[in-house]
């Protein structure tokens, strides 16, 4: 994948950001914190993070930042059990169907040879 300096995909950058305060939050070390202090934590980091998404609604300006959100929505829970709801396998598989036609688009237009932009676990032709 080409990386471009100095174009910036806002809802890429918030989304890594929020991805990144979220694993820290949610895989931390052994702290002796106190529930209210998590709760502290969690909204001066993630919390804040993921209201500065919703409330901003910031648009996605590059393939990468596409494919990176449209990832994050596959690897949510709220599809772990998609395969118990056809209504949660259909919209997975539409989104997924998006993300790749994205990333075979990408892939095609990409001028190095081999270039693969990674699918963080999900491959063209799961």
């Amino acid at each position: 994948m080409k990386i471009v300096l100095g174009k910036i995909d806002p809802l890429h950058a918030f989304l890594q950001r929020y991805q990144a305060e979220r694993k820290a939050f949610d895989d931390p070390e052994d702290t002796g914190n106190t529930d209210q202090d998590w709760d502290r934590i969690a909204r001066v980091t993630w919390w804040r993070t993921l209201n500065k998404i919703i409330q901003s609604e910031p648009r996605v300006t590059t393939a990468a930042g596409a494919l990176f959100a449209l990832d994050h929505v596959l690897e949510s829970d709220e599809f772990a059990e998609r395969t118990e709801s056809s209504d949660l396998q259909l919209l997975w598989l539409l989104v997924k169907a998006a993300r790749d036609y994205i990333a075979s688009m990408e892939m095609r237009n990409s001028s190095g040879a081999g270039t693969r932009l990674s699918s963080r676990g999900h491959s063209l032709t799961e």
